[in-house]
């Protein structure tokens, strides 16, 4: 079974994305925590929903905004395959 899953590219796909949503998000929470809008954002990005994530960002400092998108880059990469 494990074996099957392995191969099969939907579950790859949503492991990676599981992988790319947790891997930078003790950096995202300290360095964002503080800013408005900041729960509904990880809701958005959890939800793999680039437009909501942008729309609850939107009034963030720029260079925030910037580098929380490099870092959940990968998730809005497979969530539109």
């Amino acid at each position: 079974l494990i074996e099957k899953a392995e191969h099969n590219p939907q579950q790859r796909i949503n492991y990676l994305v599981r992988h790319n949503q947790n891997l930078p998000y003790p950096f995202f929470d300290a360095l964002c925590c503080d800013l408005p809008n900041f729960e509904n954002a990880i809701k958005a990005l959890f939800a793999r929903d680039a437009s909501r994530f942008k729309k609850f960002t939107r009034n963030w400092p720029q260079d925030r905004v910037h580098r929380a998108q490099t870092l959940f880059k990968p998730v809005w990469e497979a969530a539109s395959r």
